[in-house]
Order: structure tokens, then C-alpha cells, then sequence
């Protein structure tokens, strides 16, 4: 696969955990784990999956003999033992459980369950993640450019939020905040400290996909700067001029991630 397409799967891999942490409450809770989305995140990290028991499990060899299991209900118990040993300790038989040896292990699993809950979640996203090739070359961002401006060109919407989502995982740039939403746009910033320790945003970047309008603000600002605030709020309505607009926009992206990235000792000028 391209490094465009390994991108987009880290940010689907990405999204889905973050579809089941949403659900995962605390020890003792009702609350339902999203069983279908974590399924979907263990397939990604090449589980296999088995129902025994009545317990719907997930596996991996490794290399010790031993296998990796995750048992699917809203515990979400990483195992590190065999099959057999998960089953004894969740669901054992009558025959199983009169023998005091295994009465001890049913009662006290903490020797084999290496994670639970949220960091089970987390290290399966991180092992989902390693098996995509991260990669990627100059060529391979202008590629990304190159899609963005022939979909702007076409109106393709679709096509260019997939550009922007693409340049905002490189770039870390994140949702901008509910006291800077505008409806109808997509607006995204990168997001940094100073050093009062007070959040700052920018660039800023904004996409009308009614109008099929992208521009891009490049500066800073905090919260409490209103004036700041208004000003990219006239851009979104086109009443004042942006710094970048159009194709330029997913230049200026560009050019950002390869001096970031693939060269970092020489701040081209954007």
C-alpha cells in the first residue's frame, strides 16, 4: 500500500479506539464495551478470534509458546498464558474447579493478565498501528498535495477532506476547540504550549465544503485574544483575505511537513 493509504488506516485504527474507549467504564459499571468497534481494532493487530465456552476470545502466538488472549466483554483482560488456562480461569467446568490448584488460579488471575480496560485498548491500537509501514518520502507528500489541489479543482469534497485529514495527522493539527467551531466548515489547528503553559492555536486552517473554499491563517492565537477570534471568523466568511488560499493552502501543508519531517535543520520559507 501507498503511505497515503497506511496513513488513513492509522487514522480509522485510531479513530475506532477511540470509538471503544468512549465506552469502557469503570470497574464494576454497567456501561457496555463496544464489542463490534474492539473486534474490529483486533482484527487490525491479526488477532484470531475463537468462541469456547461462551467466551468470545482473541489470539495471537508468541514466540515464548505462550498466546496473547483477550477475552471480549467490558473487562477486556489481556492474558498472557495458553487457551486452555483462560478458559479454567473464566468459565470452568465442575470437574475443574474441585481441584484446589486450579481453585487457587480461578480466584487470582493477576499472574497472567498483563492489562485491562483502557490499556488493554491501547496497546492493542499500538500493535494494530506497528504492522503499517509509516514511511514516507518528499515524493510522497507532494503526492498528497498533488491529490488535494486536482480535488479542489474538481470539487471533490471528499477528496479534499482526505487531504486535509491526511496533513493534519502529520502536522498534529486537531479539531479546532467549541468556542472556535463554525458550522458548516472544517476548521483545524495545530496546537502548541507557551511558556506560561497556556494552549495556543494556529495555523489555522479552514474548509467552507459547502462553497468548496479552503483557506489557511498563519498565526497564533489563545483564547482570550477576540479580536484574533472575529478576524478568522470574517475569513470563514470571506469578508477579509487569508494567507494562503486555495491550492496554495495544501502547498503551505506540504512544505510545513517536509521541514518538519525530512528536514528539519532547514526552515523553508511557506
Amino acid at each position: 500500500m501507498s503511505f497515503a493509504e497506511n496513513l488513513l488506516n492509522k487514522i480509522e485504527i485510531n479513530a475506532i479506539a477511540r470509538k471503544v474507549l468512549s465506552t469502557v467504564g469503570p470497574v464494576g459499571s454497567p456501561q457496555k464495551v463496544d464489542k463490534d468497534a474492539m473486534s474490529n481494532l483486533l482484527m487490525r493487530a491479526r488477532y484470531k478470534k475463537q468462541e469456547k465456552r461462551q467466551l468470545l476470545l482473541f489470539y495471537k502466538k508468541l514466540e515464548d509458546g505462550q498466546d496473547r488472549i483477550l477475552v471480549l466483554d467490558n473487562d477486556l483482560n489481556v492474558y498472557h498464558t495458553t487457551l486452555e488456562d483462560v478458559l479454567l480461569r473464566k468459565n470452568p467446568t465442575v470437574k475443574e474447579m474441585i481441584s484446589i490448584r486450579n481453585a487457587i488460579k480461578i480466584l487470582n488471575d493477576k499472574d497472567v493478565v498483563v492489562s485491562k480496560k483502557e490499556t488493554s485498548v491501547q496497546e492493542i491500537e499500538k500493535e494494530a498501528i506497528s504492522f503499517l509501514d509509516l514511511s514516507f518520502s518528499k515524493q510522497d507528500i507532494e503526492e498528497i498535495e498533488s491529490a488535494g489541489s486536482l480535488a479542489l479543482e474538481k470539487g471533490d469534497s471528499s477528496g479534499i477532506q482526505q487531504s486535509i485529514d491526511l496533513f493534519s495527522e502529520m502536522l498534529g493539527y486537531q479539531d479546532a476547540p467549541g468556542w472556535f467551531r463554525l458550522g458548516g466548515y472544517i476548521v483545524r489547528a495545530g496546537v502548541t504550549k507557551n511558556q506560561n503553559r497556556s494552549i495556543v492555536f494556529g495555523p489555522i486552517l479552514i474548509y467552507n465544503f459547502q462553497e468548496n473554499i479552503i483557506s489557511l491563517v498563519n498565526d497564533r492565537m489563545e483564547s482570550h485574544e477576540k479580536e484574533k477570534i472575529e478576524s478568522i471568523r470574517q475569513i470563514a466568511l470571506g469578508q477579509e483575505k487569508a494567507d494562503r488560499e486555495g491550492a496554495k493552502v495544501f502547498e503551505f501543508l506540504k512544505k510545513e511537513v517536509i521541514s518538519r519531517h525530512l528536514n528539519p535543520s532547514i526552515q523553508e520559507s511557506v
